[in-house]
């Protein structure tokens, strides 16, 4: 053991003076190099952690909040990698991992990111996926009210429209209000038309044949955090559970809080977890939320994701 030691202790002084030097006179290739080393280490845990939580889940055992995030995204993560992936199967490529990083960061999942990119590409992930409640959404319910056969179900759903195109936010026991709505024809999933399911898939970052799946998930999650308090979670996991929420990841950590407990509070009183609400959640508590008002104006630089510089 001792001479172990005395062997590893001159190779970690090189390795920290190799790292000192690259911090002091290459910061940028210290940060890539950081990232890397960080991703591969997070994507090794998550996949034990993945492990872990679908044990559980197979014996009905309770999950804590982070592995119920594993367990939902993992698997996503692990399908853009698959390209990575699949590279470094080839004898010696993995030298073409740092250029990979350098110039393509979209092919990598969030721990391969450095902070710069994160803010870059969570501000154009949620703007991307509110793109679709102005022109598409909005619309559909506006033409899907009449439909409704009580008047005091329309006056209703035209008081939340009209809140949302005002700048506001539903409070919870709005949305709670507006359930038995959307148990019914026209807003029942099953009632939906296709290019509405597919708006609806684009806004919760997900796919249409996932859409009860995802519902049933994000049901399990809330009333996890609601269980546990989102005092458990760190600054990475708050901003995480906000982008997964379609909010803006890279706001204050006490905006992100209080976001937080508006969306547990509303989608915790839907008493059905796949009902359609849970998809339109984004629409009322999400699009003029003060949280995203930086993310749907952007600034010239923030348009678009660049490369390192």
């Amino acid at each position: 053991m001792q001479s172990l030691r005395s062997l590893y202790t001159p190779i970690g002084r090189v390795v920290n003076s190799y790292n000192a030097f690259l911090h002091k006179n290459y910061p940028k290739l210290y940060d890539l190099q950081t990232a890397i080393v960080h991703g591969t280490k997070k994507t090794f845990s998550d996949s034990r952690d993945y492990a872990i939580a679908s044990s559980r889940y197979v014996q009905g055992k309770p999950l804590e909040y982070r592995l119920a995030v594993v367990r939902w995204q993992y698997p996503r993560d692990l399908l853009k990698l698959s390209p990575v992936l699949a590279l470094l199967l080839i004898p010696f490529s993995s030298i073409a991992l740092l250029p990979l990083v350098y110039f393509f960061p979209g092919m990598f999942t969030r721990h391969f990111w450095t902070e710069d990119e994160r803010k870059r590409f969570v501000a154009r992930k949620v703007r991307r996926r509110l793109s679709v409640v102005e022109p598409e959404l909005l619309p559909f319910i506006s033409r899907s009210i009449e439909k409704l056969e009580k008047r005091q179900e329309q006056e209703l759903m035209w008081y939340a429209v009209g809140r949302v195109k005002e700048g506001a936010v539903l409070t919870a026991e709005e949305v709670r209000d507006m359930e038995p709505i959307f148990t019914r024809y026209p807003f029942a999933r099953e009632h939906l038309p296709n290019d509405v399911v597919w708006n609806l898939a684009w806004l919760n970052n997900t796919l249409p044949w996932s859409l009860r799946r995802f519902c049933v998930h994000l049901s399990e999650m809330d009333k996890l955090l609601e269980r546990n308090g989102l005092a458990q979670l760190t600054v990475p996991e708050v901003r995480h559970a906000v982008l997964i929420r379609c909010g803006n990841g890279n706001a204050e950590v006490e905006d992100m809080r209080n976001f937080l407990q508006l969306w547990i509070k509303a989608s915790n009183s839907l008493a059905d977890p796949v009902v359609s609400l849970r998809l339109f959640l984004p629409v009322f508590l999400c699009y003029k939320h003060p949280l995203n008002r930086e993310v749907l104006v952007p600034s010239n630089s923030s348009t678009k994701v660049r490369l390192r510089s």
